[in-house]
């Protein structure tokens, strides 16, 4: 075989392998674009996740408030009418 076939094989495998480790390198970078921007997502869905279960915690104990100052009124209101001269109990 004549050398400068050697070196053209030589050549063309060096070249395929530059080729393969470019395409390699930008599959790699691409999958890490995607990683990032993926995990940005996820970290932007839990912070909307945590207010809306801070938002949720606020309002049942605004909601758990109400009740209790319902009870309360509803147990006043109870007394009150049993002192009432027309409900028989004096």
């Amino acid at each position: 075989m004549p050398d400068w076939v050697s070196q053209a094989e030589h050549l063309t495998l060096t070249g395929a392998l530059v080729v393969a480790a470019v395409v390699l390198w930008r599959s790699l970078n691409a999958e890490r674009e995607w990683t990032l921007k993926n995990t940005e997502a996820i970290a932007t869905a839990l912070v909307a996740a945590t207010d809306s279960n801070k938002e949720l915690r606020a309002i049942i104990t605004q909601s758990v408030e109400a009740k209790r100052e319902l009870k309360d009124a509803v147990v006043s209101l109870e007394g009150a009418i049993g002192r009432l001269p027309c409900t028989g109990a004096h």
